[in-house]
């Protein structure tokens, strides 16, 4: 009877193998390990290409931005070629120096810089747990969900630049705007992931839970927090960046103090070589802050 029992599943393995992956794949059902290290390693293949893609695409872009405006005739077909109006890569290198250095009009960057990356940071784990706990308490309660699901979706349909105004009249122009900005967002982005992540758990899953005795908090905390924490960290990435926007948005607004503040001056006095270089340091930046959260992403989801 033991033979019989270890030969059925082993007969209905093969058979599986030999009729829904055939050939190579076959040794890829057999170990998982092998089908990771293969993706690993078509990874590290496609790394040094997408580098060298990237970074010829980027001197292109650099180097017509620095000399296409030199083409004669130019500047007379399109008048916007002009370095006075979008500068140059020069001129922004030097920008960036003189701001990192405090010669620029005795302007130093840190602390503008600081002041956006402060309220972005806060806004943006204050906008993670709420939304990733709302949604974990809605996907886990249908009648409440039917309550505040519309709710909550007259909130995303409006704007978040009309709601910019209304929110640093009850905070001030403070950073305190910023922050509650910035938890605005991440929060509607993290939500509906977090929401869908744990409402879409298996309904057989969960009726196991019950069949099982397990209460209405543990399902929530045993079957769908899982589901609704993987849903979370796959949209950091979007969260994040959305994020930096805003911060700088309301800056640029409203005049708080931050990296938004210096475009909006460097409008008030027409310098276009400060405005670019803000505008490259935040592309810097953003992307910085995307990598970061790609990485804790891969690191929380190491199936990814």
């Amino acid at each position: 009877m033991s033979s019989l029992r270890g030969s059925i599943p082993t007969a209905l393995r093969k058979r599986t193998r030999a009729s829904e992956l055939p050939g190579d794949r076959d040794t890829e059902w057999a170990d998982p390990a092998a089908r990771i290290d293969s993706r690993v390693a078509v990874h590290r293949l496609k790394l040094p290409w997408l580098i060298a893609v990237d970074g010829s695409v980027l001197l292109i872009f650099l180097a017509l931005w620095q000399w296409l405006p030199e083409v004669p005739g130019a500047r007379s077909a399109a008048a916007w070629l002009n370095p006075f109006y979008i500068s140059s890569p020069i001129r922004v290198a030097k920008e960036l120096a003189y701001l990192f250095a405090g010669t620029h009009g005795q302007i130093l960057i840190w602390p503008y810089l600081g002041a956006t990356l402060k309220s972005t940071a806060i806004g943006f784990a204050i906008g993670l747990v709420a939304g990733c706990g709302l949604g974990l308490i809605l996907s886990n309660a249908p009648r409440l969900n039917q309550v505040a699901n519309p709710i909550i979706i007259a909130l995303n349909s409006v704007p978040r630049i009309a709601l910019i105004p209304v929110i640093v009249i009850v905070a001030g122009p403070t950073a305190a705007a910023n922050v509650v900005c910035c938890a605005l967002v991440v929060f509607i982005v993290v939500f509906f992931n977090a929401l869908a992540g744990g409402a879409n758990v298996a309904s057989e899953v969960v009726a196991n839970g019950v069949l099982l005795g397990a209460s209405n908090v543990a399902i929530m905390r045993y079957v769908r927090s899982p589901a609704v924490i993987m849903w979370t960290f796959a949209a950091m990435p979007n969260a994040i960046s959305f994020g930096l926007l805003t911060v700088v948005t309301t800056e640029v607004l409203t005049g708080i103090n931050g990296m938004g503040s210096l475009i909006l001056a460097a409008l008030n006095s027409i310098d276009s070589n400060l405005c670019m270089a803000v505008a490259v340091l935040l592309g810097a930046i953003g992307l910085i802050l995307n990598g970061l959260a790609v990485l804790l992403r891969r690191r929380v989801l190491r199936w990814q």
